[in-house]
């Protein structure tokens, strides 16, 4: 059996305040996702709307709060409350969206705990802004297979709009209701309107299920192990974020400024353990700002707990390595999962931003990308 693209994730650590003067890393946190994909579109942005709706007609008491930059640049947030299957739409507009937490999530990312119900379903914050709107899928959707991901077959041409990152929403047909996280388009070279997911599917679509997709975010139930859903709640995300949110670079003659966050990869497959693996920042989209670098380190061994002062300060025994390099993993491998929430064989992954003072503002999209890459029969 293959690790698939679904098994590898990239989760948050214990601290993860996203501001300054206060304790960075720890543990590895499995309820904390990372996210590197395409929440907020493609530049030139246009401020939208966002919507909430879960999977399950049952989740009507839980609550996501969010926080994103208005078209001005200004960080607002605001606090939802689902209404099962059905949208409810967010009063602000958001031109990027930044972090969310969902009920009972840990107050992390300059967010306080939303309070509510945790949820029983997938959950979704989706821009009112549709890429894709009532479209019917081909025949050609499957679960995994011991070498390849769970897949969508999209409409005709609809593999050219969709980017890693976005939602995707089965709204009828077969299987309606079932939200899924794009991860990958033409996966494995198995066609331009193929998508790989993040899970299988509870019904696989055919060509009846009509869907929507969109910029946003996506809180999954469960991770994959080989497609399957995990076993036990110990991998339902309930906090999601980008990285280095609130960084900014001093004003011109001002201080150069380095910053540090910690995450974790890991390898959720079961069975199969990620051989040769390495991670690395295969790009930055678009390009970042003259005086700006993203760089990334590992620990010396896996399950790291340590922790720096503040995110301005740097960690101890970590060799940061100029980006695009792959960096191995201080074992060699990202070792099958012993089950869910299995921190062991997990890899602490510390990124620096170094900002120049007078560094220009960056509005990427979907911004860095950080691989991680390995072998598996």
């Amino acid at each position: 059996m293959s690790v698939l693209i679904s098994d590898l994730r990239v989760y948050g650590s214990a601290d993860m305040p996203e501001a300054d003067g206060s304790t960075v890393g720890g543990a590895i946190d499995f309820t904390k996702r990372i996210e590197f994909g395409v929440p907020t579109g493609s530049p030139p942005f246009t401020a939208s709307t966002y919507q909430a709706v879960s999977s399950s007609a049952s989740d009507t008491a839980t609550k996501i709060i969010f926080q994103g930059r208005s078209s001005s640049g200004v960080v607002q947030s605001e606090t939802l409350t689902l209404n099962g299957q059905t949208k409810v739409t967010s009063t602000n507009s958001y031109e990027r969206l930044l972090s969310a937490l969902a009920s009972n999530a840990a107050s992390a990312f300059g967010l306080t705990t939303p309070g509510g119900t945790t949820a029983v379903g997938d959950i979704a914050l989706m821009s009112s802004t549709l890429t894709i709107s009532a479209h019917t899928m081909q025949s050609g959707s499957a679960n995994a297979t011991s070498s390849a991901p769970a897949i969508a077959k999209l409409q005709s041409g609809d593999g050219a709009s969709v980017q890693a990152g976005m939602v995707l929403h089965t709204t009828g047909g077969t299987g309606p209701n079932q939200l899924r996280r794009i991860l990958e388009v033409n996966p494995g070279g198995l066609g331009a309107d193929v998508v790989a997911v993040d899970r299988n599917w509870a019904t696989v679509p055919d060509d009846t299920t009509t869907y929507e997709v969109a910029p946003g975010m996506h809180f999954e139930l469960t991770g994959s192990n080989g497609g399957a859903a995990l076993s036990g709640t110990a991998t339902q995300v309930l906090g999601i974020s980008r990285l280095f949110v609130g960084s900014a670079a001093d004003v011109a003659g001002g201080s150069n400024r380095s910053y540090y966050e910690k995450v974790f990869v890991n390898n959720n497959n079961q069975a199969t353990a990620l051989t040769a693996a390495t991670v690395e920042i295969t790009s930055d989209s678009p390009a970042l700002p003259s005086g700006a670098a993203l760089d990334c380190g590992v620990t010396s061994g896996l399950d790291d707990t340590a922790t720096v002062t503040n995110r301005q300060t740097a960690p101890s025994s970590v060799t940061f390595v100029t980006q695009p390099a792959t960096v191995s993993v201080p074992t060699g491998s990202l070792p099958a999962s012993t089950g869910a929430g299995n921190a062991a064989g997990a890899c602490a992954v510390w990124l620096r931003l170094d900002l120049n003072a007078g560094t220009a503002a960056y509005e990427g999209s979907p911004g860095a990308t950080l691989q991680t890459q390995g072998s598996s029969t």
